[in-house]
């Protein structure tokens, strides 16, 4: 379950992994941090168990993302959840103004679901997905009865 949902500006300074940026937050009243986000209900291709050129996928991501989020301003809508360790995770759904996009991507978006959509601002999680970096993740609900399966 996620926890604390906060919206905030910032700028993508670096690309960790392809599943990771790290962005400056603005925080307001010039106070500025920065957080390690995951990107929100989306799980990359690229990183799946049996992918056979694994490395080049990895490799043509980091290069999409460099591209087209890193040294650009995001919005961001974050949500934290404690891992079973305790420490605190970040998930965003990052928004980019359209003009930080070459037009052929702004159309694509334009044509996808409205889900967490912001006026004048396209939503970078569901543009992943379109140009089949990444999948949606299919959460499975529990199962509301005590009994143990086998």
């Amino acid at each position: 379950m996620f926890h604390h949902k906060w919206f905030f500006q910032g700028k993508c300074t670096r690309i960790i992994d392809g599943q990771t940026a790290l962005i400056w937050i603005d925080l307001g009243f010039n106070i500025w941090k920065k957080v390690k986000v995951k990107f929100n209900r989306i799980r990359m291709k690229a990183y799946a168990p049996a992918l056979e050129n694994q490395a080049t996928e990895i490799n043509n991501l980091i290069n999409y993302l460099e591209q087209n989020l890193r040294g650009k301003q995001v919005y961001c809508q974050i949500y934290k959840k404690k891992d079973r360790l305790g420490f605190n995770k970040y998930f965003a759904e990052m928004f980019i103004q359209p003009e930080n996009l070459p037009m052929r991507l702004v159309d694509i978006n334009r044509d996808i679901s409205n889900s967490n959509r912001i006026d004048g601002l396209v939503n970078f999680n569901n543009l992943l997905v379109s140009q089949g970096f990444s999948s949606y993740i299919q959460f499975n609900k529990k199962p509301m009865s005590n009994e143990r399966t086998s």
